[in-house]
């Protein structure tokens, strides 16, 4: 007599998961008391839409000093992290020295060498939270910064990483910088395709922003934003000289304009 096999029963417990697995920092434990600024422009409001926006994977900020780059990224970071959307930021930049002098040998421990290049994103924090909060953060190591050349074999899962000062990355710093966002992140690139750059033609940047601007990009979670002097909300006379370098190109036609010697 012969006997039916029957057919294995396929449950959730026998297949396998092949999914990556993510070890994901713990929420925040307390309610920041952000405060936004009042000034703010409608691109700016749109940069912290795109950046609340659960498909929006990647911001790329680009634009003159003053347009509040900095400040608009680390708020939305904020806003992340109080939304319990992410558990940490990751804030990065290039060591890399004014072109027309340099400090030379810088004593002291990563933290010392580092402190003037980091003030930027301290400078945002204070605008942006009371002190206490701010305490809480670096004490809870919620905010970390690094710079370039410390970050290969890392990964942040679940961080807003923001790459500052872009313009000031080679292709191969930049490039690394944002295959360190790993499962859950969010990645902001904040540059200069114009002016303040310290590396020339050596920048990363302008390449990146050719490269990750396109329909495609946008489509997988690319936002690319081009902030122009109407943006700048830093003060009435640094909105006074970047005009007037602008009106100045505008009359030259020279896209690699620079003062004469």
């Amino acid at each position: 007599m012969s006997t039916k096999k029957s057919k294995p029963q396929v449950t959730k417990s026998s297949v396998k998961d092949t999914s990556p697995k993510v070890e994901q920092r713990d929420k925040i434990s307390r309610v920041l008391a952000i405060k936004l600024r009042d000034d703010l422009t409608e691109m700016q409001k749109q940069i912290i839409d795109a950046a609340l926006n659960k498909d929006v994977k990647a911001i790329i900020l680009d634009g003159a000093p003053g347009v509040g780059k900095s400040y608009v990224s680390i708020f939305c970071a904020l806003q992340l992290l109080n939304a319990k959307r992410m558990g940490q930021i990751i804030y990065v930049r290039s060591l890399v020295q004014a072109k027309d002098g340099e400090t030379g040998f810088l004593t002291g421990d990563l933290a010392e060498k580092t402190y003037f290049y980091n003030q930027p994103l301290y400078q945002s924090l204070e605008e942006i939270l009371p002190k206490h909060d701010i305490d809480y953060l670096i004490r809870d190591e919620r905010v970390i910064t690094y710079p370039t050349s410390m970050l290969r074999s890392y990964n942040f899962h679940n961080s807003v990483v923001i790459a500052e000062e872009a313009q000031n990355m080679s292709w191969d710093s930049l490039f690394t910088v944002a295959t360190r966002a790993g499962m859950y992140s969010k990645l902001f690139v904040i540059g200069d395709s114009v002016s303040q750059n310290d590396l020339g033609k050596k920048s990363g940047f302008p390449q990146f922003v050719d490269i990750f601007s396109d329909k495609e990009s946008e489509e997988f979670g690319f936002k690319y934003f081009k902030l122009g002097s109407e943006c700048i909300v830093r003060s009435p006379f640094v909105k006074f000289l970047v005009q007037k370098v602008e009106q100045y190109r505008e009359r030259s036609k020279a896209g690699e304009w620079a003062p004469s010697e």
